[in-house]
């Protein structure tokens, strides 16, 4: 269990340079609970992976992560739908992203669901999300 907190706060640590300290020290936390929650062995590299786009395709695993880390940040509910608003200002809390990029990629990815499930809906709003913000997130 520690080597997952040590591997977490790296990971946060390293990987999200562009978020303010508020936002690291909760990231780790929810994504802490999540790797708990979903019985994930330490050493999983995927969310650091994702961060750098170096995903292209999503298992169940990750789709369910993704859900997990949503609802614990409260921006997606239990039906899939994301608070767009939400989103924005977790982005915009750092002050490292830029303002009209963040609400462009949030409003057309984060908008209305774009499946029909929990697990559609999060996978294709991921993926929206990756093609097409224009910023990175480390």
């Amino acid at each position: 269990m520690k080597f997952l907190a040590v591997f977490v706060i790296l990971c946060v640590g390293c990987c999200l340079a562009k978020l303010d300290q508020q936002q690291l020290e909760t990231f780790s936390g929810t994504t802490k609970a999540c790797f708990e929650e979903l019985q994930i062995p330490a050493g999983w590299d995927f969310p650091t992976k994702a961060m750098q786009d170096k995903i292209t395709t999503f298992s169940d695993q990750h789709i369910d992560f993704i859900a997990c880390v949503g609802r614990k940040y409260g921006v997606l509910n239990e039906e899939g739908r994301y608070n767009a608003q939400l989103v924005k200002e977790f982005f915009l809390k750092s002050n490292t992203f830029d303002r009209q990029q963040v609400e462009e990629v949030v409003d057309l990815c984060y908008g209305e669901p774009k499946g029909t499930t929990l697990k559609e809906n999060v996978a294709e709003a991921t993926k929206c999300f990756l093609a097409n913000k224009k910023f990175k997130l480390m």
